[in-house]
C-alpha cells in the first residue's frame, strides 16, 4: 500500500498517528481524536507534528475482540460524518475486508471481499490487492 500511494503523492501512516475531527474545522477543539490502524493523507496540508487535522481519505480498521463493535459503530459513524471517503475494516477472524466508501456524505457503497478475492479500492479504481497473500501473512 504504502508505495502504491506514495506514487499518488499520498502519505501513510500506521498507529499510533492521531488523526484531529472537527465538523467545524476548528482544531483547537476537536470534536474527535482517533488513532486509526492505517491513515492515507493524500493532502500534505493536513499533516502536523501531532498527526492529521481532517478526514484522511483512506482509512483501515484491523479488528481485534476488544475493538470490534468500535470499528463497526462509533468510528464507522465518525468516519462518516466527518467525510473519510473510503474506510476498510479488516476482519481478520473471519478472513475477509469490509469496503465502505462515501457517497453524498454517507457510506452507501459497500463491498466484502473474502480470502480469495482481489480487493479492489473504489476510489482508487487501479488499487488491487490479493487478500490471499494478505491472509498468509497471518501469524
Amino acid at each position: 500500500m504504502r508505495s502504491y500511494f506514495q506514487n499518488h503523492g499520498c502519505l501513510v501512516f500506521t498507529a499510533p498517528f492521531n488523526v484531529y475531527f472537527s465538523v467545524s474545522n476548528h482544531f483547537e477543539k476537536p470534536d474527535d481524536i482517533m488513532q486509526p490502524d492505517i491513515t492515507v493523507v493524500c493532502n500534505k496540508n493536513q499533516i502536523v507534528s501531532k498527526g492529521c487535522f481532517g478526514a484522511p481519505t483512506l482509512i483501515v480498521e484491523v479488528l481485534s475482540p476488544a475493538t470490534a463493535l468500535k470499528d463497526y459503530n462509533e468510528k464507522f459513524y465518525a468516519y462518516q460524518r466527518y467525510g473519510v471517503k473510503e474506510y476498510w475494516i479488516v476482519d481478520t477472524a473471519n478472513r475477509m475486508i469490509h469496503v465502505y466508501h462515501l457517497k453524498d456524505g454517507a457510506y452507501l457503497e459497500r463491498v466484502t471481499y473474502g480470502e480469495e478475492d482481489t480487493l479492489r479500492s473504489i476510489e482508487y479504481s487501479d488499487l488491487h490487492i490479493s487478500l490471499r497473500s494478505i491472509f498468509a501473512l497471518e501469524i
